[in-house]
Protein backbone atom coordinates (compact mmCIF):
# COMPACT_ATOMS: atom_id res chain seq x y z
CA UNK A 1 0.00 0.00 0.00
CA UNK A 2 0.91 3.64 -0.06
CA UNK A 3 1.64 6.27 -2.63
CA UNK A 4 1.72 4.64 -6.06
CA UNK A 5 4.67 6.89 -6.96
CA UNK A 6 6.88 5.08 -4.41
CA UNK A 7 6.38 1.36 -4.86
CA UNK A 8 2.79 1.41 -3.81
CA UNK A 9 1.48 1.15 -7.32
CA UNK A 10 -1.94 -0.38 -7.06
CA UNK A 11 -1.08 -2.47 -10.10
CA UNK A 12 1.19 -4.63 -7.89
CA UNK A 13 0.04 -4.03 -4.35
CA UNK A 14 -2.53 -6.41 -3.03
CA UNK A 15 -5.09 -5.45 -0.49
CA UNK A 16 -7.61 -2.76 0.03
CA UNK A 17 -7.45 -0.34 -2.90
CA UNK A 18 -7.81 2.54 -0.43
CA UNK A 19 -4.39 1.47 0.87
CA UNK A 20 -2.69 1.35 -2.51
CA UNK A 21 -3.64 -2.10 -3.63
CA UNK A 22 -5.31 -3.19 -6.80
CA UNK A 23 -8.34 -5.25 -5.95
CA UNK A 24 -7.35 -7.54 -8.81
CA UNK A 25 -4.43 -8.78 -6.65
CA UNK A 26 -5.67 -10.10 -3.38
CA UNK A 27 -8.08 -7.35 -2.56
CA UNK A 28 -10.75 -8.52 -4.93
CA UNK A 29 -13.95 -9.07 -3.02
CA UNK A 30 -14.86 -11.92 -5.36
CA UNK A 31 -11.73 -13.80 -4.26
CA UNK A 32 -11.26 -13.03 -0.60
CA UNK A 33 -14.31 -13.82 1.44
CA UNK A 34 -15.20 -11.71 4.41
CA UNK A 35 -16.46 -8.30 5.25
CA UNK A 36 -16.74 -6.28 2.05
CA UNK A 37 -15.31 -3.28 3.89
CA UNK A 38 -12.15 -5.36 4.21
CA UNK A 39 -12.08 -6.47 0.60
CA UNK A 40 -14.28 -9.50 0.81
CA UNK A 41 -17.51 -10.51 -0.75
CA UNK A 42 -20.02 -11.83 1.78
CA UNK A 43 -21.24 -14.27 -0.89
CA UNK A 44 -18.21 -16.44 -0.22
CA UNK A 45 -18.22 -16.47 3.56
CA UNK A 46 -20.99 -18.15 5.47
CA UNK A 47 -22.58 -16.65 8.49
CA UNK A 48 -23.25 -13.29 9.98
CA UNK A 49 -22.89 -10.49 7.42
CA UNK A 50 -21.44 -8.25 10.15
CA UNK A 51 -18.54 -10.70 10.22
CA UNK A 52 -18.27 -10.86 6.47
CA UNK A 53 -20.65 -13.66 5.80
CA UNK A 54 -23.76 -14.30 3.85
CA UNK A 55 -26.54 -15.56 6.13
CA UNK A 56 -27.84 -17.80 3.33
CA UNK A 57 -24.88 -20.06 4.09
CA UNK A 58 -24.47 -21.62 7.50
CA UNK A 59 -21.89 -20.57 10.03
CA UNK A 60 -21.34 -21.38 13.68
CA UNK A 61 -21.32 -17.64 14.34
CA UNK A 62 -25.01 -17.29 13.58
CA UNK A 63 -26.55 -20.77 13.44
CA UNK A 64 -28.97 -21.45 16.26
CA UNK A 65 -30.06 -25.04 16.83
CA UNK A 66 -31.35 -27.02 19.76
CA UNK A 67 -32.82 -30.40 20.65
CA UNK A 68 -36.60 -30.26 21.00
CA UNK A 69 -37.60 -33.91 21.47
CA UNK A 70 -36.05 -37.34 21.93
CA UNK A 71 -38.31 -40.38 22.01
CA UNK A 72 -38.10 -43.99 23.10
CA UNK A 73 -41.82 -44.79 23.02
CA UNK A 74 -43.20 -47.68 25.01
CA UNK A 75 -44.64 -49.49 21.99
CA UNK A 76 -41.31 -50.38 20.46
CA UNK A 77 -37.86 -49.20 19.36
CA UNK A 78 -39.01 -48.52 15.78
CA UNK A 79 -40.70 -45.39 17.15
CA UNK A 80 -37.47 -43.85 18.41
CA UNK A 81 -36.42 -40.50 16.97
CA UNK A 82 -34.43 -37.32 17.60
CA UNK A 83 -35.84 -33.91 16.70
CA UNK A 84 -33.78 -30.73 16.20
CA UNK A 85 -35.07 -27.23 15.56
CA UNK A 86 -33.35 -24.36 13.74
CA UNK A 87 -35.64 -21.40 14.51
CA UNK A 88 -34.12 -19.01 11.95
CA UNK A 89 -33.12 -21.47 9.24
CA UNK A 90 -35.95 -23.02 7.24
CA UNK A 91 -35.29 -25.17 4.19
CA UNK A 92 -31.64 -24.51 4.94
CA UNK A 93 -28.53 -26.35 3.79
CA UNK A 94 -26.00 -26.96 6.58
CA UNK A 95 -22.49 -26.25 5.35
CA UNK A 96 -20.60 -26.54 8.63
CA UNK A 97 -19.48 -29.58 10.61
CA UNK A 98 -22.14 -29.89 13.28
CA UNK A 99 -22.51 -33.22 15.04
CA UNK A 100 -25.13 -35.06 17.02
CA UNK A 101 -23.30 -37.23 19.52
CA UNK A 102 -23.87 -39.45 22.55
CA UNK A 103 -22.23 -39.67 25.95
CA UNK A 104 -22.49 -43.27 27.12
CA UNK A 105 -22.67 -44.11 30.81
CA UNK A 106 -20.45 -41.87 32.91
CA UNK A 107 -18.11 -41.01 30.05
CA UNK A 108 -17.07 -37.37 29.72
CA UNK A 109 -15.92 -37.96 26.13
CA UNK A 110 -18.55 -38.35 23.39
CA UNK A 111 -18.82 -41.79 21.84
CA UNK A 112 -17.26 -42.32 18.42
CA UNK A 113 -20.23 -44.46 17.38
CA UNK A 114 -22.93 -43.68 16.62
CA UNK A 115 -22.82 -40.03 15.65
CA UNK A 116 -23.92 -38.02 12.65
CA UNK A 117 -22.50 -34.97 10.89
CA UNK A 118 -25.18 -32.55 9.68
CA UNK A 119 -23.05 -31.11 6.90
CA UNK A 120 -24.91 -31.15 3.55
CA UNK A 121 -28.21 -31.96 5.26
CA UNK A 122 -31.16 -29.63 4.98
CA UNK A 123 -33.78 -28.45 7.44
CA UNK A 124 -37.40 -28.83 6.43
CA UNK A 125 -39.78 -26.01 5.57
CA UNK A 126 -40.44 -25.37 9.27
CA UNK A 127 -36.82 -25.43 10.38
CA UNK A 128 -36.80 -28.97 11.83
CA UNK A 129 -34.65 -32.02 11.27
CA UNK A 130 -36.25 -35.26 12.42
CA UNK A 131 -34.09 -38.38 12.49
CA UNK A 132 -36.12 -41.59 12.79
CA UNK A 133 -35.33 -45.25 13.20
CA UNK A 134 -38.26 -46.27 11.00
CA UNK A 135 -40.52 -44.41 8.60
CA UNK A 136 -43.65 -46.52 9.13
CA UNK A 137 -44.30 -45.33 12.68
CA UNK A 138 -44.54 -41.69 11.66
CA UNK A 139 -45.31 -41.54 7.92
CA UNK A 140 -44.59 -38.13 6.48
CA UNK A 141 -43.03 -36.88 9.69
CA UNK A 142 -39.40 -38.02 9.34
CA UNK A 143 -36.82 -36.01 7.40
CA UNK A 144 -34.09 -38.65 7.63
CA UNK A 145 -34.65 -42.36 8.32
CA UNK A 146 -31.43 -43.76 9.76
CA UNK A 147 -32.42 -47.22 10.95
CA UNK A 148 -31.38 -49.07 14.12
CA UNK A 149 -28.05 -48.62 15.89
CA UNK A 150 -27.84 -44.99 14.74
CA UNK A 151 -28.05 -41.66 16.53
CA UNK A 152 -31.85 -41.82 16.15
CA UNK A 153 -31.98 -45.09 18.10
CA UNK A 154 -31.73 -43.79 21.67
CA UNK A 155 -32.82 -46.29 24.35
CA UNK A 156 -33.89 -43.54 26.72
CA UNK A 157 -30.92 -43.56 29.07
CA UNK A 158 -28.14 -42.10 26.89
CA UNK A 159 -27.15 -38.41 26.91
CA UNK A 160 -27.40 -36.57 23.59
CA UNK A 161 -25.61 -33.41 22.47
CA UNK A 162 -25.09 -31.10 19.49
CA UNK A 163 -21.41 -30.25 19.04
CA UNK A 164 -19.08 -28.66 16.54
CA UNK A 165 -16.29 -30.52 14.78
CA UNK A 166 -15.52 -33.21 12.23
CA UNK A 167 -15.65 -36.10 14.69
CA UNK A 168 -16.71 -36.45 18.34
CA UNK A 169 -14.13 -34.98 20.70
CA UNK A 170 -13.98 -33.81 24.28
CA UNK A 171 -12.45 -30.59 22.95
CA UNK A 172 -15.40 -29.79 20.70
CA UNK A 173 -17.81 -27.03 21.63
CA UNK A 174 -21.20 -28.17 22.94
CA UNK A 175 -24.05 -26.14 21.44
CA UNK A 176 -26.90 -27.92 23.20
CA UNK A 177 -27.28 -31.02 25.37
CA UNK A 178 -29.68 -33.34 27.11
CA UNK A 179 -27.87 -34.98 30.01
CA UNK A 180 -24.67 -34.51 31.96
CA UNK A 181 -21.37 -35.82 30.52
CA UNK A 182 -19.29 -37.71 33.05
CA UNK A 183 -22.33 -38.73 35.08
CA UNK A 184 -24.56 -41.78 34.97
CA UNK A 185 -28.11 -41.26 33.71
CA UNK A 186 -30.24 -41.14 36.83
CA UNK A 187 -33.90 -42.00 37.16
CA UNK A 188 -35.11 -38.40 37.16
CA UNK A 189 -33.73 -37.79 33.64
CA UNK A 190 -34.47 -41.22 32.12
CA UNK A 191 -37.02 -41.49 29.33
CA UNK A 192 -36.94 -45.27 28.82
CA UNK A 193 -40.35 -46.12 27.42
CA UNK A 194 -41.19 -42.47 26.95
CA UNK A 195 -39.86 -39.16 25.68
CA UNK A 196 -38.40 -35.81 26.60
CA UNK A 197 -39.80 -32.54 25.29
CA UNK A 198 -38.08 -29.18 25.55
CA UNK A 199 -40.06 -26.45 27.25
CA UNK A 200 -38.38 -23.30 25.92
CA UNK A 201 -36.24 -22.53 22.91
CA UNK A 202 -32.98 -21.68 24.62
CA UNK A 203 -29.63 -23.27 23.82
CA UNK A 204 -28.26 -25.08 26.87
CA UNK A 205 -24.62 -26.12 26.53
CA UNK A 206 -25.02 -27.19 30.17
CA UNK A 207 -27.99 -29.47 30.95
CA UNK A 208 -30.96 -27.52 32.30
CA UNK A 209 -33.17 -30.10 33.96
CA UNK A 210 -36.02 -27.67 34.54
CA UNK A 211 -36.37 -26.93 30.82
CA UNK A 212 -37.57 -30.44 30.00
CA UNK A 213 -40.80 -32.39 30.30
CA UNK A 214 -39.62 -35.91 31.02
CA UNK A 215 -41.55 -39.15 30.74
CA UNK A 216 -41.15 -41.21 32.79
CA UNK A 217 -38.45 -39.50 34.81
CA UNK A 218 -39.24 -40.23 38.42
CA UNK A 219 -42.99 -40.60 37.77
CA UNK A 220 -43.79 -44.34 37.94
CA UNK A 221 -46.20 -46.36 35.80
CA UNK A 222 -46.94 -43.75 33.15
CA UNK A 223 -46.40 -44.69 29.53
CA UNK A 224 -45.59 -42.57 26.48
CA UNK A 225 -46.38 -44.54 23.31
CA UNK A 226 -45.59 -43.34 19.83
CA UNK A 227 -49.09 -41.85 19.58
CA UNK A 228 -48.09 -39.41 22.34
CA UNK A 229 -45.07 -38.19 20.35
CA UNK A 230 -45.00 -35.43 17.77
CA UNK A 231 -41.97 -35.63 15.48
CA UNK A 232 -41.65 -32.49 13.40
CA UNK A 233 -43.88 -30.46 15.70
CA UNK A 234 -42.81 -28.51 18.76
CA UNK A 235 -45.15 -26.39 20.86
CA UNK A 236 -47.45 -25.77 17.91
CA UNK A 237 -44.69 -25.11 15.37
CA UNK A 238 -44.14 -27.39 12.38
CA UNK A 239 -45.99 -30.44 11.03
CA UNK A 240 -48.55 -30.64 13.77
CA UNK A 241 -51.29 -33.26 13.39
CA UNK A 242 -54.18 -33.11 15.83
CA UNK A 243 -51.97 -30.96 17.99
CA UNK A 244 -53.28 -29.71 21.32
CA UNK A 245 -51.00 -27.24 23.10
CA UNK A 246 -49.84 -28.65 26.39
CA UNK A 247 -51.09 -27.15 29.60
CA UNK A 248 -48.54 -26.22 32.23
CA UNK A 249 -46.94 -29.41 33.42
CA UNK A 250 -48.05 -30.86 36.73
CA UNK A 251 -44.54 -32.15 37.31
CA UNK A 252 -42.58 -30.70 40.19
CA UNK A 253 -38.84 -30.55 39.97
CA UNK A 254 -36.43 -30.92 42.88
CA UNK A 255 -34.21 -27.90 43.41
CA UNK A 256 -31.23 -30.20 43.04
CA UNK A 257 -31.91 -33.70 41.77
CA UNK A 258 -31.22 -36.12 44.58
CA UNK A 259 -32.68 -39.31 43.17
CA UNK A 260 -29.73 -41.61 42.70
CA UNK A 261 -31.46 -44.54 41.07
CA UNK A 262 -29.57 -45.19 37.84
CA UNK A 263 -31.63 -45.66 34.73
CA UNK A 264 -30.91 -49.04 33.22
CA UNK A 265 -32.50 -51.36 30.72
CA UNK A 266 -34.82 -52.85 33.32
CA UNK A 267 -36.17 -49.56 34.57
CA UNK A 268 -39.96 -49.63 34.74
CA UNK A 269 -41.47 -47.66 31.89
CA UNK A 270 -43.20 -44.40 32.49
CA UNK A 271 -45.14 -42.12 30.33
CA UNK A 272 -46.42 -38.85 29.25
CA UNK A 273 -46.46 -36.12 31.88
CA UNK A 274 -47.65 -33.09 30.00
CA UNK A 275 -45.87 -31.99 26.86
CA UNK A 276 -46.73 -31.52 23.25
CA UNK A 277 -48.53 -33.48 20.66
CA UNK A 278 -51.14 -36.07 21.46
CA UNK A 279 -50.24 -36.01 25.09
CA UNK A 280 -51.25 -36.85 28.62
CA UNK A 281 -54.58 -38.59 28.94
CA UNK A 282 -54.25 -40.84 25.91
CA UNK A 283 -51.02 -42.23 27.21
CA UNK A 284 -52.42 -42.98 30.65
CA UNK A 285 -55.57 -44.61 29.30
CA UNK A 286 -53.45 -47.18 27.51
CA UNK A 287 -51.48 -48.19 30.59
CA UNK A 288 -53.19 -51.47 31.33
CA UNK A 289 -53.06 -52.73 27.78
CA UNK A 290 -49.49 -51.85 27.04
CA UNK A 291 -47.42 -54.66 25.70
CA UNK A 292 -43.96 -55.38 26.98
CA UNK A 293 -41.30 -53.80 24.84
CA UNK A 294 -38.88 -55.94 22.93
Amino acid sequence: GGNPTYGGNPTYGGGNPTNGGNPTYGGNPTINGGNPTNGGNPTYSGGNPTNGGNPTHSSLYSLEVFITEIADPSDGPNGRFVELYFPFHKNFLIEDDILIVRFLGANSVPSSDPFINLRNMRTNEHGFMVFCVDYATYPGRCDYVLGPRTIADNPGNVDLAIMTGLTPSADSKILDIYGVPGQETYMFQSFIGGRVNRRQGINNPVFDYGNWEISPGYIPNAYAPSSACDPGCWNGIGRCINFTPSSPSSQTFPSSPSSKGKAGKNTSKAGKAGGKGKAGGKAHSRTRRRRARL
